[in-house]
């Protein structure tokens, strides 16, 4: 691991562009997560975000979010739906300001909110998302092209997701349980 982190961090002081930056650390911090050192994983993801904030990317770049959104997955994975939950309301303002309504990577996001408001027993918020979620797919679909096939196949097997977890809410909350349901 040694002569791993020491190829890193001299390819990191090479980097000059923001993008392969924040990129190279997030790579670094998911093989530390993979060797569990939660410590340093976490460290590393937090520092992706800070280089990727404080370039010209900034804060509504697509790297920006995307490393919101894997440092949020890295606390899912580990069972701290708290704390994955805040990184994915701050990846959903980013993909909003970057792609409005009707994108895929805010419905995404949005489904993972909603899980992560499930496990917190926020049942009302967790059907409240998975809705917008449903209805940012929905939106998405385009109308008739030669790329609409590739497209609405890609987004039906995004629904499909949606409604699994839309099915395991009902056998979880109960209908009785939930106001929105």
């Amino acid at each position: 691991m040694k002569k791993a982190q020491q190829i890193s961090n001299e390819a990191l002081e090479k980097v000059t562009s923001p993008i392969t930056k924040t990129q190279l650390i997030r790579n670094i911090a998911q093989a530390q997560a993979g060797k569990h050192q939660q410590e340093s994983a976490i460290e590393n993801y937090l520092l992706a975000i800070k280089v990727s904030k404080k370039t010209e990317l900034g804060e509504t770049h697509f790297e920006t979010a995307n490393s919101y959104v894997i440092l949020a997955d890295y606390y899912w994975k580990l069972s701290n739906y708290k704390q994955a939950l805040e990184y994915y309301v701050v990846a959903h303002r980013v993909f909003e300001v970057i792609f409005g309504e009707g994108d895929t990577e805010l419905a995404d996001v949005l489904l993972k909110q909603s899980i992560c408001e499930m496990n917190l027993s926020n049942f009302d918020n967790a059907i409240s998302l998975i809705q917008e979620a449903e209805k940012n797919l929905l939106y998405s679909v385009p109308e008739a092209s030669p790329q609409s096939a590739a497209t609405n196949s890609f987004t039906n097997i995004r629904l499909a997701d949606i409604y699994f977890w839309w099915g395991g809410f009902y056998i979880i909350v109960g209908m009785s349980k939930c106001q929105k349901c």
